[in-house]
């Protein structure tokens, strides 16, 4: 069973969101959850028994103007990089802002 715990959800963007395809990441001794076209991002926070409790990471509005982005990780940060979106293609490089809790474009410090 997997919970995953949004306090941002409400049932439309449930159900937009379960129709996006799902990427795992490990970076060090963590795992996250990304969805594909968007900057939702959640981390594995509790493995007791068969219960994964995943928590949300971003406040990030969904536009769905990254879909099949190239998601990595590089020195502790989580990038995507180009993507569709909006009936164009992009090659843009966002990373995951832990203090502005969103996926953005800017100084990749």
């Amino acid at each position: 069973m997997v919970e995953i715990d949004n306090p941002y959800a409400d049932k439309e963007n449930y159900e937009m969101v379960s129709s996006l395809g799902l990427r795992i990441l490990k970076m060090d001794s963590s795992t996250y959850l990304h969805f594909n076209g968007s900057g939702l991002l959640y981390k594995l926070e509790n493995t007791t028994d068969s219960i994964l409790l995943f928590r949300r990471l971003d406040k990030t509005n969904n536009f769905k103007y990254n879909i099949n982005a190239f998601l990595f990780t590089h020195e502790g940060r989580v990038f995507n990089l180009g993507g569709y979106g909006f009936w164009r293609t992009t090659g843009t490089l966002r990373s995951f802002n832990e203090k502005k809790q969103r996926m953005g474009c800017g100084p990749h410090q």
